[in-house]
């Protein structure tokens, strides 16, 4: 609103007697002068007039409204943890690593202590939504400029797919490789910050699970099998948590306890193991 300040000279004394008084009585000079203000204009504008008046005070304000949600940008944000849910907006952090620097900064230590609406409040001032409105802000976001990041956290298998404003596809990566590029790019925190979200997305690059899809996509679990050394046919299921991708993978590398596990490929997986 348009409001302006109206001041008015008043000796000091006065001014200290008549605060005491009606802060005796719970009243405040400023609230009894805008309570004399509001009667005196009821009392000296017409009616027609004061209708014309709020009339153009809902339209002014109805377009400062349309102006603020226009330039709004926000991130869509997804946390998933042991069967639980919770999904919200996000106007502060509004960008991958903006994101990826709460997770290593707050959000990895308090993963698994703190409710998952607990650990939104990091992200400062946030809306929460329902999954039906993420849904629908996911699928608005190429022709909606407002939105800057789709971004679904995964605390159970411990990943986190993005898609940024211009994205052809959802990128997935291991929260822990997330981590580990947020601290390479503050080691250098008197660089602008444009140079240290370069740093965090190189030192990325070579760490995304290629073809993953996120979450709400995944309606199964994918699977990968080992090949028998001497036949080289698919005899047995390994599971492990950076394995679950889905499309063509190269080659990834398995943890320390998996190496080994087809002989041939030297403990590493690759497509012909598939």
């Amino acid at each position: 609103m348009n409001d302006i300040d109206v001041t008015v000279y008043f000796n000091e004394h006065r001014l200290a007697a008549l605060d005491e008084i009606l802060n005796g009585q719970g009243r405040t000079i400023e609230g009894v002068l805008r309570k004399c203000f509001e009667e005196t204009y009821a009392s000296l504008v017409p009616e027609e007039k004061r209708e014309e008046i709020e009339a153009l005070i809902r339209q002014k304000e109805a377009k400062a409204q349309r102006e603020a949600e226009a330039a709004r940008r926000f991130a869509v944000i997804h946390f998933h943890e042991d069967g639980d849910d919770f999904h919200f907006t996000s106007d502060l952090r509004n960008n991958f690593y903006s994101a990826a620097y709460l997770y290593r900064n707050f959000m990895r230590e308090n993963e698994g202590r703190l409710t998952l609406d607990s650990l939104a409040l990091s992200f400062g001032v946030h809306q929460p939504i329902d999954d039906l409105t993420f849904s629908v802000l996911c699928a608005a976001m190429e022709h909606d400029d407002r939105i800057t990041a789709l971004l679904e956290f995964d605390f159970d298998d411990g990943t986190i797919s993005v898609k940024e404003q211009g994205d052809p596809e959802w990128r997935t990566y291991r929260l822990k490789d997330v981590s580990t590029a947020v601290y390479r790019a503050e080691r250098k925190s008197t660089i602008p910050i444009a140079a240290r979200e370069l740093i965090f997305e190189e030192a990325l690059r070579i760490g995304r699970l290629t073809g993953s899809l996120p979450n709400r996509q995944k309606k199964q679990r994918r699977r990968f099998r080992r090949c028998d050394a001497k036949r080289n046919t698919p005899v047995s299921r390994l599971s492990a948590p950076c394995c679950d991708f889905v499309g063509e993978v190269e080659e990834v590398s398995l943890p320390a306890g998996l190496r080994g596990v087809c002989g041939p490929c030297e403990g590493r997986l690759r497509p012909w193991c598939l």
